[in-house]
């Protein structure tokens, strides 16, 4: 995977190998898509949809983290913040 996509180190597929959940960065960061992928059809094609879910998923992490960062207090929102990494982390 890391030769396909930068710093993705591998997927995370669940239902039997029906669909693709999360991802797994190389520092062992994982995250959930917003939407489950299925690996279907030719693989060209379900990997170009693999890299606009990624896109799209992490544009919706940036967009929350900007809403919620102006609307708590900052040492708060960076304590909340470095715990959800942790438990995503693991």
């Amino acid at each position: 995977m890391l030769k396909l996509y930068d710093n993705n180190k591998e997927l995370t597929f669940a239902q039997g190998n029906k669909i693709i959940t999360h991802m797994t960065s190389d520092e062992d960061e994982k995250y959930q898509f917003e939407t489950a992928l299925k690996p279907e059809g030719k693989p060209e094609e379900w990997l170009v949809k693999l890299d606009i879910e990624m896109k799209k998923t992490l544009q919706i992490f940036v967009k929350r983290a900007v809403f919620n960062y102006a609307k708590a207090d900052r040492i708060e929102w960076i304590r909340k913040e470095i715990g959800m990494v942790a438990i995503v982390g693991t």
